[in-house]
């Protein structure tokens, strides 16, 4: 590998031993089919997909699903697993931004999770006094704090800006993540 392509892989956002999500795109109509690839080369994939209900001349209303993005599907992986996917058929190209290719953070696939109906992951995370935080769980989603108390293993003491006060809640660490 020359030097300069070196250079542009530190600058990727792939990294050598921690899997991280990326948006892979995919042909018209391919997002099944590529997931199913995927898959079979034990990549983490991952395809939204919404119920939808058609109906067809002459034939009862199907319940079908598709995809939440046409056209994408998305991966958690490690920098060894890059070509793998890269090399899988229907893969067309990573999604990058500025020839660069940039993880898409967790806050935003577990968004996407919620927005189709699922279950939000729940890691668990041993959080730290004064960490920053973000719920993901509950009416509070997606408001930002700080951790300020422990009480117990499901309870911590979360302060949250709201118009420019602070609002003290407890709340379960499973509705948290870090920031």
């Amino acid at each position: 590998m020359s030097r300069g392509r070196q250079d542009n892989r530190r600058r990727w956002d792939l990294h050598p031993a921690e899997a991280r999500w990326f948006a892979v795109r995919t042909p018209a109509k391919w997002e099944k089919e590529v997931a199913k690839r995927l898959a079979e080369k034990n990549i983490d994939v991952y395809l939204p997909l919404l119920s939808k209900v058609v109906e067809y001349a002459r034939q009862k209303p199907k319940k079908i699903k598709v995809p939440l993005i046409n056209g994408f599907v998305f991966v958690n992986i490690t920098e060894k697993e890059y070509l793998a996917v890269r090399e899988t058929d229907g893969v067309a190209f990573f999604l990058m931004d500025a020839k660069v290719l940039r993880a898409i953070p967790e806050r935003e696939m577990d968004i996407m999770r919620q927005v189709v109906g699922e279950k939000v992951k729940i890691r668990k995370a041993k959080f730290e006094i004064g960490e920053e935080v973000v719920v993901i769980g509950g009416n509070l989603t997606g408001m930002e704090g700080k951790l300020i108390e422990r009480k117990g293993k499901k309870c911590l003491v979360v302060a949250l800006m709201m118009l420019d006060k602070e609002l003290v809640i407890e709340i379960n660490p499973e509705h948290l993540r870090r920031k």
